[in-house]
């Protein structure tokens, strides 16, 4: 015996059976952009904090400089496919919608 709403056919979720909601596909589409911009945050924060202790540390060996360099550029190479894969979702979102 399955328990559904009134209105509702076996199989469909709640979100499926009213119709002034999303889909749940846009609403993970939307959560998963969300993931996308919070990861992307980050390694923009990370970049900057890099960056910042470079600037701010004067005199610094140049093993060590070229090390930091190096971490900073790493991470903004990861920034590139997660843009690529943000602007993916938001044009899945739209044509969904």
């Amino acid at each position: 015996m399955s328990r559904t709403a009134p209105g509702e056919d076996e199989g469909m979720t709640p979100t499926d059976a009213t119709p002034e909601g999303p889909p749940s596909g846009v609403d993970d589409l939307r959560a998963e952009l969300s993931r996308i911009d919070d990861e992307l945050a980050e390694l923009h924060r990370q970049v900057r904090e890099i960056r910042s202790q470079l600037a701010d540390e004067g005199p610094v060996d140049a093993a060590d400089r070229a090390a930091a360099m190096s971490q900073a550029e790493e991470l903004v190479a990861l920034t590139v496919p997660l843009e690529r894969r943000r602007e993916a979702v938001r044009v899945k979102i739209v044509s969904t919608s």
